[in-house]
């Protein structure tokens, strides 16, 4: 087991390591962006929460607080899984599309929330209270999901020139890396993550 996990550390080393850390540089400074805009545009900021609403009550995520904890952990692992996966899949688009709709949606989510606790009075701490515990274990998983997605696309734009073809990695490499990355670490970063949301979150509110 610890080969498996030394692989996947080489592999993210190698081919990962530089895009995740952009994905998270990018996505903090938009996130910074849509943050300070939607202070001081309440209407805009009002437009955006309902659109988010609306969205967790497609996916059955709202109002699940207060039922039973393990069913509330699932609900959550079950819609991270899928919204790490479309990020993932989203890597078969040449030219970097899905990172630019990773990070507009991470950063939209994020700012949203953040402005709208402090413009309910609340101070930056408590939301960082309230979302850090799971918050990092789960976007942890998310940006990892995402890497994949962007490494993915990367090697699909380069095979679009005939000059940088040579230099592409196998897709059957990619696709083995890919299930193994969501095995050995996705997987259960988010099930770990929906956890902590459900048992331990709640008692910090």
């Amino acid at each position: 087991m610890k080969g498996v996990y030394s692989r996947e550390w080489e592999f993210f080393r190698e081919f990962l390591a530089n895009i995740f850390v952009w994905l998270i540089f990018c996505s903090v400074l938009v996130t910074g962006l849509i943050y300070f805009s939607l202070l001081k545009e309440p209407d805009s900021l009002a437009k955006v929460l309902d659109s988010i609403k609306n969205a967790l009550q497609e996916k059955g995520l709202l109002g699940i607080i207060g039922k039973d904890s393990f069913w509330v952990a699932y609900k959550i692992f079950l819609n991270n899984v899928q919204a790490t996966l479309l990020f993932t899949i989203l890597g078969i688009v040449p030219f970097f599309i899905g990172a630019v709709v990773f990070v507009s949606s991470v950063s939209v989510l994020l700012g949203a929330t953040l402005a709208l606790t402090v413009s309910k009075g609340f101070e930056i701490s408590t939301f960082v209270k309230l979302t850090a515990p799971h918050g990092v274990v789960e976007l942890l998983a998310v940006f990892y999901g995402a890497s994949l997605g962007v490494f993915l696309s990367k090697q699909i734009t380069k095979k679009l020139f005939p000059k940088h073809r040579p230099s592409t990695v196998p897709m059957a490499f990619i696709l083995k890396r890919c299930v193994l990355s969501y095995l050995l670490l996705i997987l259960p970063l988010l099930g770990l993550a929906a956890l902590i949301e459900s048992f331990i979150t709640p008692l910090l509110a």
